[in-house]
């Protein structure tokens, strides 16, 4: 169980730093290709991931956009905060 959490938070990092650099995905609305399918897109056939589940891949994907937004959200404030 512990391989598989490992692996799930490595998969986690890996979209988190890819949204990072590629923030435009998560504004855009699932149906239109954009969200968590942009980045599934972005990275099909991508060997470090190759051979994750799918359902594992994409609730990776989710969890790392969460993580941007919130992350995003405080250096923002932090960003405009009164001097």
């Amino acid at each position: 169980m512990q391989e598989t959490k490992d692996a799930y938070n490595e998969v986690v990092h890996f979209y988190f730093l890819l949204i990072a650099e590629n923030p435009q995905g998560v504004s855009i609305p699932v149906q239109s290709k954009g969200g968590w399918r942009f980045y599934e897109l972005l990275t099909a056939g991508h060997q470090f991931i190759s051979g994750f589940p799918s359902p594992l891949k994409r609730a990776a994907i989710r969890q790392a956009i969460g993580a941007y937004e919130s992350w995003n959200s405080t250096y923002q404030k932090w960003l405009h905060r009164p001097k």
